[in-house]
């Protein structure tokens, strides 16, 4: 390498006179935040006496944004212009005002900015707009009309900066009685991606294919990233008692998204919903021992309390008198609050005849018999 810096006394190679020399490494790292990115290089000494043509046939374009070329190339002449070019695709390229487009090889540094680079140029061009997403191959073409350019290295760099957006919804909706309305539970994550997921992403919700619901991602998203999330939505009478509900990120609501992502398979979730239209059931035990061992301590009317809130419970012994009448807030505990003796404390073993009154439509009272014991 030392014997390049001795141009100045090497004999003459040439028969005009004119000697040069020079070396260049690419250097070629990786960047761990990064596992996506794309780096093709053409790495061979070519001359453009007047044109090249190079064809890139490995590529996997996945995003455009910050995707850029750049040459090392030898003897450009800033002040030999003619018929200079740099195309990629067919557009041509240019950084004014250090590489105009008609003088693509004058001896420049794009990563400085600096001239007067003794016919070396190291150039980087952006080229998003000359790409689309999903192409497998590119064409760079160099021209040079007068100017004898000799090309080292052509190297492309595409970003593969993406977010991975997915989706999964809660074990199971969320519901009540007397309600078609449901609220379901579910978690967007923006993991295996390269870049933060934006807010607004959409999400839409189907049900046998047809949309009920929209709402959008409420943050950014990290890479790594995630945000639990909630929305309700009444149910149509014309969805039958057993349905699916899927749900979609990056997803306007007609199957369309408008995120690029690494991955578009991890963007859907379904959930199976049972609604009954019967409303709510009650499961009325035929026992209760309040002995204070934790187990059937009261008369437990399992979907009756908090929902039935305004039912009322009465219970009758044998004769047909009430010895209890409970509500919402006060359950049987074996004990007596109505009848001959309201303050007698624990109601004798023995059968009980109860009416339960749920006082809501369509809810007519319920009737039979339990048994106490201790």
């Amino acid at each position: 390498m030392n014997d390049l810096e001795q141009i100045n006394i090497s004999e003459n190679y040439c028969t005009t006179g004119t000697n040069f020399a020079g070396w260049a490494i690419v250097v070629i790292y990786e960047d761990l935040s990064l596992p996506l990115n794309q780096i093709n290089i053409y790495d061979g000494l070519e001359t453009v006496p007047d044109a090249i043509t190079i064809s890139l046939d490995n590529l996997n374009v996945l995003d455009v944004e910050g995707a850029k070329i750049g040459f090392i190339a030898w003897e450009g002449d800033v002040s030999l212009s003619i018929n200079e070019s740099l195309r990629m695709n067919g557009y041509l390229l240019s950084n004014p005002p250090l590489n105009p487009a008609t003088n693509a090889f004058n001896g420049t540094n794009s990563f400085t900015g600096n001239s007067g680079m003794h016919n070396m140029d190291i150039d980087v061009y952006y080229i998003q707009n000359t790409i689309n997403i999903g192409d497998t191959s590119a064409t760079i073409e160099l021209t040079s009309g007068q100017d004898l350019v000799m090309v080292n290295s052509i190297i492309t760099v595409l970003n593969s900066q993406l977010p991975d957006a997915s989706i999964q919804l809660a074990d199971q909706v969320q519901s009540t009685c007397f309600s078609r309305t449901v609220v379901l539970e579910y978690t967007i994550s923006n993991n295996n991606a390269t870049d933060e997921l934006p807010s607004e992403t959409p999400i839409a919700f189907y049900i046998e294919g047809a949309l009920i619901a929209q709402s959008v991602v409420g943050e950014t998203l990290p890479i790594g990233g995630s945000v639990n999330a909630s929305i309700a939505f009444d149910i149509d009478p014309s969805v039958p008692e057993q349905f699916e509900i899927i749900a979609v990120v990056d997803d306007t609501g007609d199957g369309n998204g408008i995120i690029s992502e690494i991955s578009e398979t991890n963007n859907t979730a379904s959930i199976d919903v049972e609604i009954s239209n019967d409303g709510c059931p009650i499961f009325i035990p035929q026992g209760v021992s309040p002995n204070g061992d934790g187990l059937n301590d009261v008369f437990n009317i399992l979907g009756l309390y908090d929902v039935f809130i305004n039912h009322k419970l009465r219970i009758f012994n044998r004769y047909g008198t009430m010895v209890f009448e409970g509500d919402n807030d006060l359950k049987w505990d074996g004990s007596a609050n109505r009848g001959p003796n309201p303050s007698s404390g624990k109601l004798p073993v023995g059968t009980y005849f109860y009416v339960l009154i749920l006082n809501e439509i369509d809810y007519g009272p319920r009737s039979g018999w339990v048994y106490l014991n201790y």
